[in-house]
């Protein structure tokens, strides 16, 4: 009898059969590589904490502050009007002396003292407030015009009667302490400040 010819299916059963049996267990897929994951800061940290615990770094961080803190200053708060006030004291103090020394008619060596003291403090006076005697600063403005200006004229010409420079040093000398904050505008007093003359 001839021989049939095999089924596919057995055909297909042996030979999935020999291949197990050559190839022994069934190979298992390889496990994942893990991977280092990224920190969510995209690169390296700093460490803040060591950073200020560092006494050099913390007094750099001082002085600079510091110098912020004195620069600021410098440019928006007003200037101290402490050494404006003195100077107008010695002003007012020296003009009462000159008064009353010409009511009572003081002798020429009384003159003479008074003069040689309140030359000295004048000139001392117009030295500190010539460099910064502006609009910006109109107390020092007529603090200035008064020492400088004025009150030689009243010295010179005023021990026996009132000029017109002595008003006008008053003048000046009311509104700096108006611009002190010390007195009342003599202008709300006059009809025309103008009547004033005040110099360059």
């Amino acid at each position: 009898e001839p021989a049939r010819p095999m089924s596919s299916y057995a055909g297909s059963g042996m030979s999935g059969g020999m291949g197990m049996g050559m190839g022994g267990a069934v190979a298992r897929p390889a496990a994942p590589i893990s991977r280092p994951k990224k920190s969510s800061g995209g690169g390296s940290s700093i460490d803040f904490g060591a950073i200020l615990g560092d006494k050099n770094v913390l007094m750099a961080i001082g002085a600079i502050a510091a110098v912020g803190a004195l620069v600021g200053a410098f440019f928006f708060l007003p200037a101290s009007t402490g050494p404006d006030k003195e100077k107008l004291q010695k002003l007012q103090q020296a003009l009462a002396t000159f008064r009353q020394f010409r009511e009572e008619k003081a002798g020429s060596a009384e003159w003479q003292a008074y003069e040689d003291n309140t030359k000295k403090m004048l000139s001392g006076v117009a030295e500190e407030l010539k460099t910064t005697a502006s609009r910006k600063y109109p107390q020092r403005q007529f603090l200035l015009w008064a020492a400088r200006d004025r009150f030689p004229e009243v010295i010179s010409g005023a021990k026996e009667k009132a000029n017109g420079a002595e008003a006008e040093l008053e003048y000046n000398l009311k509104k700096a302490a108006f611009y002190l904050n010390l007195g009342t505008d003599p202008d709300l007093n006059q009809k025309s400040s103008s009547a004033v003359n005040t110099p360059d």
